[in-house]
């Protein structure tokens, strides 16, 4: 990855290294990330959580690598704490929520249709994405850790995209030719995959050197074809959201390149569309003349279903990992089901927004949509709190600064795409809502350094210029105050 140096020595004092300026007066021109075994760790399990790679090996599959990697990330935080950071946990809004979300997913366990079940996908599934994402959020410990972090999200769907282009198999799928055969994912899934690492794809292209730039138009160029390939109409939909979001959030980049962009977005789709692509992308504006719509297993009356599961289960939900068993037994279908009748298909919710509905109940439902509209304003409320300063200091502050419009205008990809899968537990939406607490701890760490006694000058023209330079999370929340108008 671009930028990156070798550790420093075991008894080095990270947090004070970080604060430093450069020798010599001498501004850095890019980021140096210091690794460390933890950080290592992290970085490659990154990879394999976004681009499924080792599943391409089938004598890795036995020994679960990304599990493994995962306990041992843990093990090694264990035996040493100081590579964590020590307030990132529970500092900010986005562990608070997830840690609420994990809670009441581990009550739903207890009163849901099925605990074993629930317990079993609990062990399974869900613990090992919690354990990552504390990980990821205690990893940050100043805009560093953060870039390398979204540099392993970039790569591993830089890798994905190029087995989309020339690995993966296009198949017919209702006269379509569209991708199948991807591992653990399917073309919906992978279409989401590619909408939240498009934009933190873009920010890589604006904060890296020459060579992180070439890198990043090289999986730009693999992840618009790839989209195109999927086939899929959420992950187009996902496209046309970011891409507007960009073109309104992005206020700290010029039109012109936020115009080029979405103009080099559409030649990467229409050339690499396959048969069928923009019929199939037709159907978007006629709803009701889909199969969705109108079948009994369409994603419209399982939406349906779901929300009665919602409501004859408000408070705990069917218990987490239990919506196709409910589908097959506690269904209208189910319990009107007689012999000789079709079989009765244990579908998954095919929404996640529907998912945490019913199978968390009310609460869930509620915490859900906290942490995706949190992921959306969140970041946005942070960056016009920073100084604008930054969109022309340090490369750190440069990060910070464009990192504060490209991860939300990720979150908003997500929210739009997850409403067509089944993405709820799954490691995209916590991954995204760690970079996001990375966020909070970068800008806390940064504020602190141009706060301190021999950044005089520098907080002096700050000042001048209508910015602020205090102790950071007096700054974020006391916005008047910095200003010397007093608190709100």
């Amino acid at each position: 990855m671009p930028g990156f140096a070798p550790a420093p020595p075991l008894g080095a004092n990270t947090a004070a290294l970080a604060s430093v300026p450069p020798a010599g007066g001498k501004r850095r021109r890019k980021l140096r990330v210091a690794l460390d075994p933890l950080r290592v760790i992290l970085l490659v399990l990154m990879v394999l959580t976004i681009s499924r790679v080792h599943e391409h090996f089938p004598f890795l599959a036995p020994l679960r690598p990304a599990l493994l990697l995962v306990c041992l990330a843990f093990l090694i935080a264990v035996m040493n704490p100081r590579l964590l950071s020590d307030k990132a946990l529970m500092s900010s809004w986005p562990p608070k929520l997830i840690l609420a979300f994990a809670i009441l997913a581990c009550l739903s366990v207890a009163f849901g249709i099925s605990p074993g079940a629930s317990g079993l996908f609990v062990l399974q599934e869900y613990l090992p994405v919690m354990v990552f994402t504390a990980l990821l959020i205690l990893a940050v410990r100043r805009a560093e850790d953060l870039y390398a972090l979204i540099w392993s999200l970039v790569i591993g769907g830089g890798i994905l995209g190029y087995f989309a282009n020339y690995v993966f198999q296009m198949t017919v799928y209702n006269g379509q030719a569209r991708l199948g055969d991807m591992y653990m994912y399917d073309a919906n899934d992978a279409g989401l995959i590619f909408t939240i690492t498009i934009p933190l794809t873009l920010l890589t292209l604006q904060v890296s050197t020459w060579r992180g730039k070439l890198l990043s138009l090289l999986f730009l160029f693999w992840e618009f074809t790839a989209i195109a390939r999927t086939g899929s109409r959420g992950a187009f939909l996902g496209v046309i959201t970011i891409g507007l979001g960009l073109l309104f959030l992005a206020s700290n980049t010029s039109i012109a390149k936020r115009i080029g962009i979405l103009v080099g977005a559409t030649l990467a789709l229409m050339t690499a569309a396959p048969e069928g692509y923009w019929k199939q992308m037709q159907t978007i504006t006629s709803p009701t003349d889909d199969y969705n719509w109108t079948s009994s297993t369409g994603r419209k009356q399982v939406a349906e279903r779901g929300i009665k599961y919602m409501l004859d289960y408000p408070l705990a939900g069917i218990g987490i990992g239990n919506f196709g068993r409910a589908e097959g037994t506690i269904s209208d279908r189910a319990k009107n089901w007689t012999y000789g009748d079709a079989g009765i298909k244990w579908s998954a919710p095919h929404n996640s927004h529907i998912e945490a509905a019913a199978e968390l109940g009310i609460p869930g439902l509620i915490i859900w949509c906290t942490m995706l509209i949190g992921g959306i304003v969140g970041p946005l409320r942070l960056r016009r709190r920073l100084p604008k300063s930054w969109q022309r200091g340090s490369p750190d502050e440069r990060f910070v600064c464009a990192a504060t419009t490209y991860i939300p205008t990720a979150m908003l990809g997500f929210t739009t795409c997850c409403t067509f899968v089944s993405f709820t537990y799954l490691d995209p939406v916590y991954i995204l809502l760690a970079f996001v607490s990375g966020l909070y701890v970068c800008s806390d760490v940064l504020l602190k350094r141009t706060s301190r006694p021999g950044n005089t000058a520098r907080t002096q023209r700050s000042t001048d210029a209508g910015r602020f330079a205090v102790p950071p999370v007096a700054a974020l929340e006391t916005r008047d105050h910095v200003h010397g108008r007093g608190t709100r």
